[in-house]
């Protein structure tokens, strides 16, 4: 499902996901995608990175081939802050069709922390990070559970004037 773009990568090797925010997530035939319209990083190593330091790329997209190719292959834990007075904090078992309308809705969005990969099974991705919105959203704490065969990271360009 590139459409069009010009760079793919099944690993994240030389990518990273930190710091960027996701503005729209989506189903769509069994993956699970999440745009980027800032980039996600390129590192100073990429063999398609001419200026040899890390630096974001124009829009991207990552797709996660998910391993029964079904929404339930994924799910959001989100840690809302229900008294800013105090750290008292609540968990909330998201369905992940709310956690998508939620992004998709433009109430916020979703930034990247770190993403774990399970070494004892590899289809197991763990995703730290962070809504950005309004009200209770704004700041909450939230954790990705995604079962996926692959990760794809799809983008066109590396962008000189983006360095980390």
């Amino acid at each position: 499902m590139n459409d069009n773009f010009i760079h793919c990568e099944d690993n994240n090797t030389h990518l990273t996901l930190h710091d960027c925010i996701a503005e729209k997530v989506y189903l769509r035939d069994g993956v699970l995608v999440f745009e980027f319209p800032d980039g996600f990083w390129i590192g100073s190593e990429h063999p398609d990175n001419p200026y040899k330091e890390c630096l974001r790329t124009d829009a991207s997209r990552v797709e996660f081939v998910l391993e029964n190719g079904e929404g339930y292959d994924a799910f959001a834990w989100l840690f809302v802050g229900e008294n800013r007075k105090s750290s008292k904090k609540t968990v909330r078992n998201w369905d992940f069709d709310l956690f998508m309308k939620k992004i998709n809705s433009g109430k916020c969005a979703y930034e990247f922390f770190e993403h774990y990969a399970n070494t004892q099974s590899p289809t197991d991705n763990v995703i730290e990070g962070e809504l950005r919105g309004e009200g209770k959203l704004n700041f909450a704490q939230c954790w990705l559970r995604i079962w996926a065969t692959k990760v794809y990271y799809y983008w066109n360009n590396v962008r000189p004037d983006r360095p980390w």
